[in-house]
């Protein structure tokens, strides 16, 4: 395997881990209080799926203050993502444009890039 997919393979572990050990702190923190909302492994699940992709139904929410934190840190991480997405596109808008000076891109294809 080359080097470049072995720090891939790597780097997808240990985020898959980081994610599951969140989920599960997520749970324990929850599961016990009386005015939880989050009350099975599930639960925790949905909310961070939800939360990941930034949809927010609001059906799940956390209550306790290390189940706040969790969520506080799963808003970090979509962030951090969001921006890797538009640094990226910026760079490729500025790459088409730097190999064809003049040209311009597309009206409709410039509103995507910058939503």
């Amino acid at each position: 395997m080359k080097r470049r997919k072995k720090i891939y393979l790597y780097m997808t572990a240990l985020l898959l881990f980081i994610y599951i050990v969140l989920v599960m702190l997520l749970y324990f923190s929850e599961y016990s209080d009386s005015s939880a909302t989050i009350r099975t492994f599930s639960d925790a699940f949905w909310y961070s799926l939800v939360t990941l992709t930034t949809v927010g139904y609001g059906d799940l929410t956390p209550v306790t203050p290390l189940g706040h934190g969790v969520g506080v840190v799963f808003l970090f991480l979509v962030g951090r993502n969001d921006g890797d997405f538009v640094r990226r596109r910026h760079f490729l808008r500025t790459k088409r444009r730097s190999a064809v000076p003049h040209a311009r891109l597309p009206a409709e294809e410039e509103l995507v890039l910058f939503c």
